[in-house]
């Protein structure tokens, strides 16, 4: 695994303190040339000729931007595998913003700088998953440290994505994450055409062996596409999102609706993949919360969320007939 020297944080990160700003200095963020985000124009499009070229100078360097919480430790640890050992990510160049997250999920992220965890909870009112979680404001915060990334210098583009996302490039036609970019210079940003959630089929299949490499074979045989999972996650310009990482302003774009009501078809490309692993394993999850619940939330919190993960993860029946065999 390549490696760099650890990038310097400032001490005081607009990440890290943007989450109790009043609403409409949140409302008002402005982009990295000082426009105001309600200014731009809408029919910007993904690919610009106009991009500074990616020079020996200037050459890629991607940044991992993710978020974690009440995350589970062994998604965790996969996201770190992944990124690390098969995209060959520094670790320095992995980028975590943290609220709540306790002790052993933390260490997790021990290889990386201590500078590149962010707490937002720290003098700030931020909610989590395990409550009320404030997707708005945990969105500006990673809008922020991404601006912050971008403008820096030092990389060329941004990758934001969940613990349980692990997107790719085609491996038919790209190495890894860097080729793409290397071969794409003229995408400002890009959202993987192939999404896809994978499902476990309770009845038939197991609780899933997370140190498992590869991690799905013999284990789980169904993912089903999702196109809220179409996300806006690869980008060279700083990125104006409006709900969650599904749409961004600017270009227009709709996950679900790439080609209606103004939004950018060609942010879409079919040479990248996100696989989604949050209904991978229901056993998991379901026992991390009966143990939080036990502990400190108590105990009618379990069958909520387990009711939550059913309603999200139980659709491997009906997809059942409509799958086609996939690559092996």
């Amino acid at each position: 695994v390549s490696s760099h020297p650890p990038q310097s944080t400032p001490p005081f990160s607009e990440a890290a303190n943007i989450a109790h700003r009043p609403q409409h200095q949140i409302n008002n963020l402005q982009t990295a040339d000082g426009r105001s985000s309600d200014s731009l124009n809408n029919t910007l499009s993904c690919l610009d000729a106009e991009l500074p070229a990616i020079t020996p100078s200037r050459r890629v360097r991607l940044a991992v931007i993710t978020f974690a919480s009440r995350d589970l430790l062994p998604q965790c640890q996969l996201f770190m595998r992944y990124y690390t050992q098969v995209e060959r990510i520094p670790a320095a160049d992995i980028h975590v913003l943290q609220a709540q997250a306790d002790a052993l999920l933390l260490s997790c992220f021990g290889a990386l700088p201590t500078g590149n965890i962010i707490d937002l909870a720290k003098g700030a009112r931020v909610t989590t998953s395990s409550s009320k979680h404030d997707e708005g404001r945990k969105m500006i915060a990673v809008m922020s440290k991404q601006r912050e990334l971008l403008g820096g210098g030092v990389y060329s583009h941004t990758l934001i994505a969940d613990l349980d996302e692990f997107v790719m490039a085609d491996p038919a036609r790209y190495a890894s994450l860097h080729e793409y970019l290397r071969i794409n210079p003229l995408r400002r940003t890009a959202a993987p055409a192939n999404a896809f959630e994978v499902q476990v089929v309770e009845a038939e299949e197991g609780p899933l062996d997370w140190t498992a490499v590869p991690l799905l074979r013999g284990q789980r045989k169904h993912m089903v596409p999702v196109c809220g999972l179409r996300k806006a996650l690869l980008s060279r310009v700083p990125t104006r999102f409006t709900f969650s990482t599904h749409n961004m302003r600017a270009p227009l774009f709709f996950a679900c609706a790439p080609d209606k009501w103004g939004s950018t078809a060609n942010c879409i490309d079919d040479a990248l993949w996100n696989v989604h692993t949050k209904c991978a394993d229901l056993a998991l999850p379901i026992k991390s919360a009966s143990l939080l619940a036990d502990t400190a939330r108590g105990g009618g919190n379990v069958s909520a969320y387990e009711g939550y993960l059913r309603r999200r993860c139980g659709h491997s029946e009906a997809w059942r007939a409509k799958c086609r065999l996939g690559p092996a």
